[in-house]
Parts: C-alpha cells; structure tokens; sequence
C-alpha cells in the first residue's frame, strides 16, 4: 500500500514536472515572439522616422526653389515697376491703376502664404497616414 503510495505521488510529481515543462516552453516561444514583433515594430519606425526625414527635405527643397523662383519674379516686377516709374508712366496712372497694383502685390503675399500651407498640410497629412500604418503594422 505504502508502495502504490509513493507510485502515485510519483506520477503525479511527473506530471505536474511534464505541465511545467510545456509551460516554460510556451513562455519561451511567447519571448521569442514578443521579441521578433518588437524587432519588427523598432525597424518599422526606424523606417517611419526616415520616410518622415525625407518628406520634410523635399519640401523644405521645393520651398527653398519656390522662394528663390518667387524671388526672381518679383525683382523683374519691380525692376518693370521701376522703369515704369522712371518714365513717369506711373504719373499718367489713375488712381484706380494704383489700387490694382497693390491688389497684385497682396495677392501674390497671399499665394505665396497659401502655397507654404498647402506644403504644411501635405506633410501633416503624409505624417498622419504613414503614423496610422505604423499603428496598423504594430496591431
């Protein structure tokens, strides 16, 4: 009887020792998993953060060529503006002439200032949809 005893106690230790085993080889294989998605997930935003570089470097390109482009508009305007006042053409203007030409130069402010927020909105709008695939990806 003391003998079936120690059997059974024996099973049960060798079983409890098997359940064991097959939980720490789960736990294991969770660890390894939860390392290659943080792998993924760090690789990903390394990916992210240069794609997200590279957007604002292009822009910040177009914005520098634009400006430079706009710049060299403006000083033949004003260069035209100018030989046109050395004329006294100007003089002959109405008053009416006047006011249009201010109108240009506000206008071409306010494309100038439209055309930097359509750039800012871009990135924006770029960083929101590459962040929500990055959101995606880490489900």
């Amino acid at each position: 009887m003391a003998e079936n005893l120690i059997n059974e106690m024996l099973n049960k230790i060798n079983q409890i020792t098997n359940t064991l085993d097959v939980t720490i080889q789960k736990v294991g294989k969770m660890s390894e998993d939860i390392d290659k998605i943080t792998m993924t997930f760090s690789k990903e935003i390394v990916s992210l953060t240069e794609n997200i570089r590279l957007i604002i470097e292009v822009l910040r390109q177009f914005r520098v060529k634009s400006n430079e482009q706009l710049g060299v508009l403006s000083k033949e305007v004003n260069a035209k503006v100018k030989q046109l006042w050395d004329k006294k053409s100007v003089e002959h203007m109405t008053e009416q002439h006047k006011q249009n030409i201010d109108i240009i130069k506000q206008v071409s402010s306010s494309v100038t200032d439209t055309l930097y927020y359509t750039q800012l909105l871009s990135v924006v709008q770029s960083i929101r949809e590459l962040m929500g695939r990055a959101m995606q990806a880490k489900k």
